[in-house]
């Protein structure tokens, strides 16, 4: 098992490399416990064109989502 640091903001970073590392990690056949979804909540608090078209997606769900 690892645990991952992996949210949509980070999935391409290059410093992070969220994607490589869960990649190398099924590659492997680990299973993976993720932390950091919501980027410490700076990914719930969203600029409002965002909230807009997340709502008008998915009403029914939070940002955090």
């Amino acid at each position: 098992m690892v645990q991952l640091q992996i949210n949509y903001l980070d999935w391409l970073d290059a410093g992070i490399q969220a994607k490589k590392c869960y990649e190398i990690a099924r590659k492997h056949d680990k299973l993976v416990v993720v932390m950091e979804t919501i980027k410490g909540g700076n990914l719930i608090h969203l600029p409002e064109k965002a909230k807009q078209l997340m709502n008008e997606m998915h009403p029914d769900w939070s940002y955090a989502y």
